[in-house]
C-alpha cells in the first residue's frame, strides 16, 4: 500500500508541473515587454503553434508559427521561429512535453516576412531574432532587431502568462 501511494505521490508532482515552463509550447501564452532605454515597455501577448520539422545533415530544428498581437484595437503580426532540437530530445513533440534550454531565431524563409512590433507598437519587418529560453521557469529573452540593417536592436522578454 505504501508503494502505491508513493507512486500516485510522485505522479501527482509530475502532473502539477506547469505546462509554461517547457520548450515553445502550443498552448501558452507569452506577454512580450520590450527595453526602451531603461524603461521596460509592455508589447502585447504572443502565442505560438508547431509547424513542422527543419531538419539537415548537421542540425535538426523545429518550425513554428506565431501570433503577435498587441493594442485595444487589435493589431496582430505573424512570424516564423525555429527552435534548435536539444540532445535528449528526439523530436519537436519531445520538447513541449519537459525542460529545455532552447535557441530560438527567427526562421528565414523565401516565401514570408516575419513582422513584429517596435517599442511604439508601430509594426516593423524583423531583421534577426536571437533568443533563448530558461529551461526552469520558462523565460524566453533576447534580442530583436526591427525594422531595417541600420535599426539598433532591442531587447525582448517574453513571460509565460496563460496556460489552459
Amino acid at each position: 500500500m505504501k508503494k502505491i501511494a508513493r507512486w500516485a505521490f510522485a505522479f501527482a508532482a509530475v502532473m502539477s508541473v506547469s505546462g509554461s515552463a517547457m520548450a515553445i509550447d502550443n498552448f501558452t501564452f507569452y506577454d512580450v515587454t520590450m527595453k526602451n532605454g531603461p524603461a521596460v515597455v509592455h508589447n502585447g501577448s504572443m502565442r505560438f503553434a508547431l509547424l513542422d520539422y527543419d531538419m539537415t545533415i548537421f542540425s535538426g530544428g523545429c518550425v513554428s508559427a506565431g501570433t503577435w498581437c498587441v493594442g485595444s484595437p487589435m493589431s496582430c503580426s505573424t512570424l516564423m521561429a525555429r527552435e534548435e532540437l536539444m540532445i535528449g530530445y528526439g523530436s519537436c513533440e519531445d520538447l513541449t512535453y519537459g525542460f529545455a534550454d532552447t535557441i530560438i531565431t527567427d526562421y528565414v524563409d523565401s516565401r514570408m516576412i516575419n513582422h513584429g512590433f517596435d517599442v511604439r507598437r508601430q509594426k516593423k519587418k524583423i531583421v534577426r531574432l536571437a533568443l533563448t529560453q530558461d529551461g526552469v521557469n520558462g523565460m524566453i529573452k533576447g534580442m530583436c532587431h526591427l525594422g531595417t540593417p541600420l535599426n539598433l536592436p532591442t531587447y525582448i522578454s517574453l513571460a509565460p502568462a496563460a496556460h489552459p
